[in-house]
C-alpha cells in the first residue's frame, strides 16, 4: 500500500482464471457465494472493502461502480482474459 500525494496514478490487473463453484447435489446449505472482483480507492482510515462507506469508490466485475453502499451500472461485465 502506498498513500498518494498528487498528481496521477495508473495501475491495472489481469484476470487469469474464473473459478465457477459447483455446488454437490443434495447438500443443504443456500447458494455459494459468486466470485466477484473490486478495484478502487480510499482514504487511510476507511472501512477495508471498498464502496462501504463515502471514503471509498470501486468497480466491480459485474459493471457497477460502487461508493457509500450503492451500485450504479456504468460498464459491461468483465472476466478471464480482461485487463483492467
Amino acid at each position: 500500500n502506498v498513500g498518494m500525494k498528487k498528481g496521477r496514478y495508473m495501475f491495472e490487473i489481469k484476470i487469469i482464471e474464473f473459478l465457477n463453484q459447483i455446488e454437490a447435489s443434495g447438500n443443504n446449505r443456500g447458494p455459494l457465494p459468486k466470485s466477484l472482483l473490486r478495484i478502487g480507492v480510499s482514504t487511510g482510515g476507511s472501512f477495508p472493502l471498498l464502496g462501504d462507506t463515502e471514503e471509498s469508490i470501486a468497480f466491480d466485475s459485474e459493471g457497477y461502480l460502487v461508493c457509500n453502499r450503492k451500485r450504479d451500472l456504468v460498464s459491461q461485465k468483465f472476466g478471464p482474459g480482461c485487463t483492467i
